[in-house]
């Protein structure tokens, strides 16, 4: 079972930091804690470079960050997504709707 600690977020400059696994058991802390994050920029950007490994509720995590932002008048980013996010991002057509921008790797 995936426990909060496994998790990180932190802002950094003009970005929001995510990292370790995000799943069902960590993306209720990780919402708010982005939320409270966000508020500190003008834009959002959330980077997911350092995520090991997510499940398709991290999908349900970005949406909610993204209407948080909206709700503030802002738009929020998402980069570095990982490839197997991006795939699951993709078969819903989400990268559609959210800003999503793959990892290089």
């Amino acid at each position: 079972m995936t426990t909060a600690a496994e998790v990180k977020i932190s802002k950094d400059g003009k970005c929001i930091l995510v990292g370790g696994v995000l799943s069902f058991a960590t993306v209720g802390v990780l919402r708010d804690q982005g939320n409270q994050l966000q508020e500190k920029l003008q834009t959002p950007v959330f980077d997911f470079k350092e995520v090991i490994r997510a499940d398709s509720s991290a999908l349900a995590l970005l949406t909610a960050w993204a209407r948080y932002a909206r709700g503030s008048g802002k738009t929020a980013d998402f980069i570095n997504i990982p490839p197997h996010l991006m795939d699951i991002a993709c078969l819903s057509r989400l990268d559609k709707v959210l800003s999503l921008r793959p990892s290089k790797e």
